[in-house]
């Protein structure tokens, strides 16, 4: 797990700095009405694809991890099963779209000209789709720089076609353009790397067999529950711009997008975990789940924490650095965000706990419950509030999906994430928001924010080893001694 995360760390770092870089080229070149437009197009294709994915990449790590080590054949059906339904889905959703774009825009958006860019993000649901479940297969071979690859073509690309095309003359449609070319591209190189990944899946003899009815037969309720999953992400965004004029989602969406390194410990640790939990959990080694749980959920929350605490030092400074003095009017939004962001991951792994040990109808119908508290919260509070009306909504949605996700995996696996070890990281984090209050960066806003960065990192690590380092963080950093000192010594 440790070095699983490590490398996804890193990678999710690099893959971050690049979306960034996409972010706010767009967000400066097209200013906030169109950077809004250009996420009203992104939230319709992330829902749209994630309702397509049919909860086929849970499915492929549950059956891949089940099925590599003795049964191949199977393993390479399922790979090959997955990514296809996923892409015919895909396609037919977005053909879908793209005949109802104009109705879209001119009747719930308001903006008749939004057309042509809807129609070309509709283009890309299938490729998003079926790039998501391949990305998900491919951590089941526990090398986690395959799907940083992943993440950082499809970034890379976007960003370079994007800039070429704006440099033609290409705003807006050229940033829909560029989105999808680089599904496209992405969804290509992530097929690729699955037949890198398992050769021997893929040199199997046998005939191929269906496995379509096993497979939906488990990720059909997993299917339910993105289906009420996927708007909550992106719900927001496609509400405020039928209540708000787009500036407004480009301010929100500009919020959101400053929320995203919060997430990045989530995604380091929970590759990782996913197809760990499904492996330990199919040969029946509950001790070891329930401690892979805590482990993987502690250190989301730490990595959550000091990240948490950088932001909440200096968000104005944060929106003004990356997005521009046009772009403060999303520092409540932000904070509220922030709140929310952190409240979510303070629930660790419980989603893949629950979705890959055969609880899938359990997670649909707290999905449910999620989604119909966002979209009430966000008919009334939008209208009213706008962005910061919104951000409420979102938090509020977070609370409750995290704590019943917790409920429910001691409920039916009798285990929580939380133990004593967890208070040496709530003492850290008051210590590090004590440090970053007392101690405040002067200079410009790019050395202020390094320096809240390297300070929250410094103190937090300062009081945990103060404290002492638990079990499993002491074989990390002894493992890692032990694999600097062979690197040292040339061996």
């Amino acid at each position: 797990m440790a070095r699983g995360s490590v490398v996804a760390l890193l990678g999710g770092l690099v893959g971050s700095v690049v979306g960034w870089l996409g972010q706010l080229l767009l967000a400066r070149l097209l200013g906030p009405g169109g950077f809004g437009s250009y996420a009203i197009g992104v939230a319709m294709v992330s829902i749209a694809a994630q309702i397509s994915t049919l909860g086929l990449s849970s499915a492929s790590i549950y059956f891949v991890a089940r099925y590599a080590r003795d049964e191949a054949a199977k393993a390479r059906d399922v790979l090959m099963q997955s990514v296809g339904a996923s892409l015919f889905t895909g396609l037919v959703v977005g053909s879908m779209l793209f005949l109802l774009s104009p109705l879209a825009a001119k009747h719930f958006f308001h903006r008749p000209d939004l057309a042509p860019m809807l129609r070309m993000f509709a283009l890309s649901v299938g490729f998003v789709a079926s790039f998501r479940v391949a990305r998900a297969a491919t951590t089941v071979s526990y090398k986690l720089s395959y799907r940083v690859y992943l993440d950082l073509i499809s970034t890379g690309s976007f960003l370079l076609i994007f800039v070429a095309l704006y440099l033609l003359g290409g705003r807006l449609g050229g940033a829909s353009v560029a989105y999808l070319v680089s599904t496209v591209l992405g969804c290509g190189a992530s097929v690729y790397f699955l037949i890198r990944l398992f050769p021997g899946l893929f040199a199997a003899s046998s005939r191929p067999s269906l496995m379509l009815r096993e497979i939906f037969a488990y990720s059909m309720p997993a299917f339910g529950a993105s289906l009420l999953w996927a708007p909550q992400g992106w719900m927001n965004r496609l509400l405020l711009g039928y209540f708000r004029p787009p500036a407004e989602v480009g301010l929100y969406q500009a919020a959101a997008q400053s929320v995203s390194p919060l997430y990045v410990g989530t995604f380091a640790v929970g590759s990782i975990a996913a197809p760990m939990i499904a492996s330990l959990y199919n040969r029946g080694e509950h001790a070891r789940l329930e401690e892979a749980f805590r482990v993987s959920s502690k250190w989301i929350l730490y990595s959550t924490l000091i990240v948490f605490t950088a932001i909440a030092a200096g968000p104005r400074d944060l929106l003004k650095m990356f997005f521009g003095a046009k772009y403060l009017n999303g520092t409540t939004p932000l904070m509220i965000l922030s709140i929310g962001a952190l409240i979510d991951n303070a629930d660790g792994t419980a989603r893949s706990m629950l979705l890959l040990t055969g609880n899938q109808k359990m997670l649909l119908r707290i999905a449910a419950m999620s989604l119909i508290l966002q979209f009430g919260l966000d008919l009334y509070l939008i209208p009213r509030y706008g962005i910061a009306g919104a951000a409420v909504a979102e938090v509020a949605a977070s609370i409750l999906l995290s704590a019943s996700m917790l409920v429910a995996v001691k409920r039916v696996l009798g285990m929580s994430p939380y133990d004593r070890r967890y208070l040496k990281g709530l003492l850290a984090w008051g210590v590090t928001g004590a440090g970053l209050y007392l101690i405040r960066p002067p200079g410009m806003l790019a050395i202020r924010l390094a320096l809240r960065a390297l300070i929250a990192c410094l103190v937090f690590a300062a009081v945990i080893l103060a404290l002492g380092l638990d079990s499993e963080d002491r074989q990390v950093a002894l493992a890692a001694f032990r694999r600097s000192l062979r690197q040292y010594r040339g061996e």
